[in-house]
Order: C-alpha cells, then sequence, then structure tokens
C-alpha cells in the first residue's frame, strides 16, 4: 500500500466526515467541465488509514481559474469555514508545498462524474513539516503506525529531492511559528531516534546531484589545481 516510488492504490472510506463532504461538494458542482479535484491533508488519511483520524477540515485545491465555481460550490452546501465547524476549504494550489513527485504517485479516482486525486500519505507528510502543529505530528504516528513507512532513509530520500521546501532558510510560514528547516529538525529524534544534519544529509547532497546533472565544472577547484602545478619549461623567457 505504502512504497514512495510508486502510486498508492488505497481503499477510500467515503462513509467518513471527510467522504461525506466531499459528496456534498461533488453534489454541488457543475457539469460544464472535466474537473480534477486535489485532495491532500489530512481527509486522504482518515479515507484511507483511520476513519476516527480527525481534522477540523477538507483540504483540496484545482485549477486556479476554476477555484470560485468550487468556493461557491461548497459555501452552497454549507461547508464554507463560515458556515460551519467542519469545513471544506478550496486553496491555492501552492499552498501544497510538498514533493515535485506528488503528482506522479497520487490517487485517481471518479466520483459522481468528478474526477480526482489524492494525494499520497508520504507527500502528505511533507506537506505537514512546513507548520506541524500537533495534528500534523499525529498525522506522522498515524502512517508510520500502520505503514512502518517513511523510515528515516526514506524520508531523507524524498526531501533531497524537493530541496526548494527548504528556500525560505529560517524564515516562518505560520506566523510566530518554525521554519521547514526547523521542523525537519525537531521531527527526528521524535520519529528516528537522532539528530539530523539537515545541511550535511539533505541539502548538500542535493546540491551536488544537481551539479552533477548540469555538468557543472568546479572552477574554484579548478583554478586551486592550476596554481600547484609548477610552472613549464621555458615559461616567461
Amino acid at each position: 500500500m505504502f512504497a514512495p516510488q510508486e502510486p498508492w492504490q488505497p481503499a477510500l472510506d467515503w462513509n467518513t466526515n471527510a467522504g461525506h463532504a466531499l459528496d456534498r461538494v461533488i453534489a454541488a458542482l457543475p457539469r460544464d467541465r472535466q474537473w480534477m479535484i486535489n485532495v491532500f491533508g489530512s481527509a486522504p488519511l482518515q479515507m484511507a488509514l483511520d476513519p476516527h483520524f480527525a481534522s477540523a477540515d477538507v483540504d483540496i485545491f484545482t485549477r486556479e481559474d476554476w477555484r470560485e465555481v468550487v468556493l461557491s460550490a461548497i459555501a452552497a452546501v454549507g461547508l464554507d469555514k463560515s458556515q460551519s465547524e467542519f469545513f471544506v476549504q478550496c486553496v491555492p494550489e501552492t499552498a501544497f508545498r510538498t514533493s515535485p513527485r506528488w503528482r506522479d504517485r497520487a490517487f485517481g479516482t471518479e466520483r459522481g462524474g468528478i474526477a480526482f486525486r489524492f494525494a499520497h500519505p508520504i507527500d502528505i507528510l511533507i506537506g505537514k513539516l512546513n507548520r506541524l502543529a500537533d495534528k500534523d505530528v499525529r498525522a506522522f504516528h498515524l502512517v508510520i503506525d500502520k505503514t512502518g513507512h517513511p523510515t528515516d532513509a526514506e524520508l531523507i530520500a524524498e526531501l533531497r529531492i524537493a530541496p526548494e521546501l527548504f528556500s525560505f532558510a529560517m524564515m516562518p510560514l505560520f506566523g510566530e511559528g518554525v521554519s521547514f528547516w526547523q521542523n525537519v529538525e525537531a521531527l527526528w529524534p521524535q520519529f528516528f531516534g537522532r539528530k539530523i544534519d539537515v545541511e550535511k544529509e539533505i541539502l548538500i547532497p542535493a546540491r551536488d546531484a544537481l551539479r552533477e546533472a548540469y555538468d557543472t565544472p568546479d572552477w574554484r577547484a579548478d583554478l586551486e589545481k592550476l596554481a600547484q602545478e609548477p610552472p613549464e619549461a621555458g615559461r616567461g623567457e
């Protein structure tokens, strides 16, 4: 069920809070286009791993030029954040900050004539590292307890593929919270029993892989090598 390199094939339970909410939105969407609704956050975990895994909302996104239509459908069935304690929020695609691999391994399905993509658990967990609130930590516990994944090595390999997630360096995204970098450092002792050196174990290998891919010359090393070479016979005469 869980292989980070492969698409996942969950048996979704639509008889859950998240499933019922999505069904209500499905019924309200106009059938004037070929919809693609992406589901991430806690909803896929509730529908696939534990129906009792609680969350206050269902996170989705679609094409940006379709977002207003989805928001209208959500409001029409009373599931806007201002209308209900349990709500559906259709956010900009950029809110799902995760691995660039996520589309390749998401679970695709159709319900009520609407196409859906449910994000893979590994991409959901990576996304939760942006905030790592208590409910995000619970998501890590759920996935690791149920599947045994991701392992220390698997998560490091995935983060090396997504070094851009560290691009805000030490700048927090959520008010007075901490950064993605700091959240990764906080996660490792709790789940993998050790400290992690983010720069050494993730960022430097990611940089080196890009350098090799672009076949980038190391000008500094070349200049140092030239400086150490003895002068050629006759040079300067």
